[in-house]
């Protein structure tokens, strides 16, 4: 899910939007991953401006979330973020020069459900017991259930669980949002 899918008219309005996932301490306020906090209820003011180079410095943000997750391992506040000044881009995510937040997440619980439905939709696919069947099949030496095997290879749809996902962190950002 892209930012612009959540506010189409930002494209339009020239603005750089992006999702980006932070730790928060404590006191709840947001913790960047080089250690700098941001004071809650100062989060949606710009912060000060700095250097860009893509995965060294500046502020970072992914337009699309699936491509965000990547880049969330100790984060528990997903936040929807506006970029401005010198906006440098890669495949997966943009950098820039200041950033604020236009909305924050408790994302940790549905992360956890994202993970759980992930975990279902693997087990449900037959997966796991194909790779059993695969790895037996192997250490016996059976070439030709191998074969067979790898002909009929069971497929894993995670979009499923993703979308459930994207859809309440879409909801959630709406909410956000809309009380500003």
């Amino acid at each position: 899910m892209s930012v612009y899918d959540l506010i189409p008219e930002a494209r339009e309005e020239g603005r750089t939007l992006g999702w980006h996932f932070c730790a928060v301490d404590n006191d709840e306020n947001l913790v960047m991953r080089d250690g700098t906090v941001i004071p809650r209820g100062a989060e949606r003011e710009w912060l000060p401006t700095c250097t860009v180079r893509m995965c060294e410095s500046g502020y970072h943000a992914s337009e699309d979330l699936r491509d965000a997750l990547s880049y969330a391992p100790d984060g528990r506040a997903l936040c929807l973020v506006e970029l401005a000044g010198n906006i440098q881009r890669s495949d997966d995510k943009m950098c820039g020069a200041t950033r604020r937040v236009l909305a924050r997440i408790d994302v940790h619980p549905l992360l956890v459900q994202y993970a759980r439905d992930s975990v279902s939709a693997i087990n449900d696919s037959g997966v796991v017991d194909y790779a059993r069947r695969l790895a037996a099949a192997i250490d016996a030496g059976d070439r030709a259930t191998v074969e067979d095997l790898t002909r009929n290879e069971p497929g894993v749809d995670l979009d499923a669980p993703f979308f459930k996902f994207a859809a309440a962190v879409e909801s959630a950002a709406m909410s956000e949002l809309a009380a500003g």
